[in-house]
């Protein structure tokens, strides 16, 4: 599932857009409250997003079964009446070209 969230560093993100030719370049943190109807779909949303998914890559239905049952594990904790809702960061940025 990290490989969902990859260019968690700042300065890294900045550098990357730097190099690249951009010119003022602004990176801040936001954080927001995710929601989503289960951890089931949360996953299943994340793996189709990735690059996995992108790519046309299929995956078995048990290694996703056991994916689900470790993420709906982990995200126990933040699972309500109204579905699950977690605590998620995210960088912007913002740049000239």
């Amino acid at each position: 599932m990290s490989a969902v969230f990859r260019l968690g560093d700042a300065q890294t993100l900045q550098t990357m857009l730097e190099i690249a030719e951009f010119h003022d370049v602004r990176v801040r943190r936001e954080r927001r409250v995710a929601h989503f109807p289960s951890p089931e779909l949360f996953t299943r949303w994340a793996v189709i997003g990735s690059v996995l998914g992108r790519t046309g890559v299929q995956v078995r239905d048990e290694s996703l079964a056991a994916l689900i049952r470790e993420v709906d594990g982990a995200l126990q904790p933040y699972v309500h009446a109204d579905g699950l809702a977690f605590p998620m960061e995210a960088h912007l940025a913002v740049a000239r070209t």
